[in-house]
């Protein structure tokens, strides 16, 4: 029997042809299935025109969730608006991107604002919608950012409330930057990090402070890096010192330089300069460090320029400042404020103005300080800059007699880091000038101004040590007297000096050094201490008198700008070139009546003229002691008329103090004839307008 069963099984096969195969799903449908790179590709077609504008029918409920109901007058960029929403909805960052660009050219109306879509998309990993949102000027685009989660979002809204391109409110900043870090934003957490310990825009958190330098270093922010590895170093913000955790951190600041510094960041050369100048993290190139310091001088930035100007011995040269700085600093002057500051500072003409206008505080204070403009340097404070608010507590000292709100404005600059603002807070509170005198805090004051290195601080805490005001310790107030004489702190050296002449507070008797300490300060420009000089070494030698007199006119002169004429502040003006920022140097303090001279003055017009009677008068003293030595006193009898002349227009106002000089010159007949009668006059008249006079 013939087996038939693969023929019949061939004959089924001919009568039943293969079933054909499914087709291809479309785009369309593979998109909706999760494929995005379909979404993509079908949406770039939809835009491009390549494909015909949809019907409503065809997209249904899809074009229906991004566009609205109504068929739009763009639906093409609807329907790919839907494709990539799609796609957004599953983590896609571009996808998000992409829709954000079509609301934002407002091609579509879009599910959700664009800033809100933007931060989706940054939140997926997408950076450049990161970067989008942090440059964004749009405050609407950047709230929606930040409430979408955003962290560049946020961190971008707390600059702008620091800087004052928003309203100036270092509060807001500050909530901002710790929305922005606890998004794990590390630009976020460096900005937070600082104000938290200066305590601006809310309570000092030095802990809370150390905890966001870290996160930041962590997220990888050289500077925070840097910053927290020195505080770690010197046991600083409560922190135990620790060198291996300082090395460590040194070493990571170096890596994250390293690499910044090769995509060509110049603020991350200048900081890679640091590291390899002072070998830390790794071994010392004081070459290639100072190299990489020129290149981003060079490349505008402005610490650069700094830094490669700073030398062996620490000090800023203004020689070494490279060649080709001020054409670099010129252009990065229009975004740039440091840049503004440090071309300034050194010759070279920049936008101040533009620059405060735009935000920078030390810009503020050097268009605040010439002419003086208390709104200005107001506006410097609420930026928090501390040399800003330092200059505006001058003005409210010396020129407004505001001591209350002096002293407020001096703890804000002290608290921020500067040393002279530190030392007036002591000041005032030693001196219990409009308020308590409190000496525990005007030690305390010292303290600081002494650690932040102001020499005039560590000269006073040194003299509160050695004298006894307080906790009295001899070896200590030596050590900062001494050391503030070596900064050139010539009542320092004064101090000490008269202290080991006669072998006063604990000291032994030094003739040999206290003489050699008063000439260094009578050289310095101290006039008591040329005349303490003058009595210990000959009192019959008038060249150590001339000098006294010479220098403490000048001196006292500077200071009758200050007492006198609010304007004049104009004419005071000290760069400090190590720190490359311009100030106004503090009230000099010239001593017995001229020092009184200056906190008495109250109105600036009539003081102005009381004063310039004192000063010549004084002067005229110093020139009457050469008399006794053999010298000429035709300038004392000058200096005399001169007061005589001032003091009559100052009496005539009602000043208290010229009248004083006038009774004083009619009874001792210097300046004018010697009548008691016309002495007794003016005692009274200077009596009547102020009972300090009244004998």
């Amino acid at each position: 029997m013939v087996n038939r069963t693969p023929w019949l099984l061939l004959l089924g096969l001919a009568a039943c042809p293969p079933a054909p195969e499914a087709p291809a799903a479309s785009p369309y449908d593979r998109c909706l299935g999760g494929d995005n790179a379909a979404c993509h590709a079908l949406a770039e077609d939809y835009l491009s025109g390549k494909r015909p504008a949809p019907s409503r029918r065809r997209v249904g409920r899809l074009y229906e969730g991004v566009c609205g109901t109504r068929y739009p007058a763009d639906p093409n960029a609807c329907m790919a608006a839907a494709l990539y929403a799609r796609a957004c909805d599953t983590g896609d960052g571009g996808a998000c991107a992409a829709v954000a660009e079509l609301v934002a050219t407002e091609r579509v109306d879009g599910p959700a604002p664009a800033g809100a879509l933007y931060a989706r998309a940054c939140q997926a990993g997408h950076a450049p919608s990161c970067a989008r949102l942090g440059a964004a000027k749009d405050p609407a685009t950047l709230r929606e950012g930040c409430d979408g989660g955003a962290g560049a979002a946020c961190f971008a809204l707390g600059r702008a409330h620091a800087t004052g391109q928003l309203a100036l409110d270092q509060t807001e900043a500050r909530h901002f930057f710790e929305r922005g870090c606890k998004l794990r934003e590390g630009r976020a957490c460096a900005a937070l990090a600082e104000l938290e310990v200066r305590g601006i825009g809310g309570a000092v958190k030095r802990r809370a402070a150390t905890t966001h330098f870290r996160e930041a270093c962590t997220a990888g922010i050289a500077p925070a890096c840097l910053t927290l590895a020195r505080h770690v170093e010197h046991g600083e913000l409560g922190l135990k010192a620790d060198p291996a955790a300082a090395f460590d951190l040194y070493r990571r600041a170096r890596s994250l330089t390293e690499a910044a510094c090769a995509d060509r960041d110049a603020s991350a050369c200048s900081l890679l300069g640091v590291l390899l100048r002072e070998g830390s993290g790794g071994p010392t190139d004081t070459k290639r460090g100072r190299r990489l310091q020129t290149e981003a001088c060079l490349a505008g930035d402005a610490d650069g320029c700094r830094r490669a100007a700073v030398g062996p011995s620490g000090r800023f040269d203004p020689a070494q400042v490279p060649k080709g700085a001020a054409e670099a600093l010129a252009k990065a002057c229009a975004t740039d404020g440091d840049a503004c500051l440090f071309l300034a500072v050194t010759g070279g003409e920049a936008d101040l103005a533009g620059s405060c206008a735009r935000g920078h505080g030390p810009s503020c204070t050097a268009v605040g300080l010439s002419p003086v403009d208390p709104d200005k340097l107001q506006r410097a404070c609420d930026l928090g800059d501390a040399n800003g608010c330092h200059h505006l507590a001058l003005v409210k000292a010396h020129v407004e007699q505001e001591l209350e709100v002096a002293l407020e404005l001096f703890r804000d600059a002290c608290r921020w880091g500067s040393g002279a603002a530190c030392t007036q807070v002591g000041i005032l509170r030693l001196r219990g000038e409009g308020m308590r005198l409190d000496p525990m805090a005007a030690t305390s004051a010292f303290v600081q101004a002494c650690r932040l290195g102001d020499a005039t601080g560590c000269a006073e805490l040194g003299w509160l040590r050695l004298s006894g005001q307080g906790k009295k310790d001899v070896d200590e107030g030596v050590a900062k007297l001494t050391g503030a004489c070596r900064q050139g702190e010539a009542e320092a050296c004064a101090r000490l000096g008269l202290a080991q002449l006669r072998g006063q507070h604990g000291l032994d008797r030094d003739p040999a050094a206290g003489k050699t300490l008063l000439r260094e300060a009578c050289t310095r420009g101290s006039e008591r201490a040329c005349l303490d000089l003058a009595d210990a070494v000959d009192p019959k030698e008038p060249a150590l008198v001339v000098e006294a007199a010479t220098r403490g006119r000048k001196r006292c002169q500077r200071a009758l700008l200050l007492c006198g004429e609010a304007e004049a502040w104009t004419q005071i003006w000290v760069v400090t070139r190590e720190r490359a920022e311009p100030r106004v140097s503090p009230p000099p303090r010239c001593g017995g009546e001229l020092e009184r001279l200056c906190n008495d003055a109250r109105e600036a017009t009539a003081a102005h003229c009381a004063a310039e009677a004192s000063a010549c008068w004084t002067a005229a003293t110093f020139g009457r002691r050469l008399t006794s030595m053999g010298a000429s006193v035709t300038t004392a009898e000058a200096q005399e008329k001169q007061a005589v002349a001032w003091a009559r227009g100052a009496c005539a106002k009602g000043e208290a103090q010229g009248c004083a000089v006038l009774a004083e010159a009619h009874r001792s007949g210097r300046g004018v004839r010697q009548d008691d009668a016309a002495a007794d006059r003016f005692l009274a008249k200077a009596c009547k307008a102020d009972p300090g006079y009244c004998p």
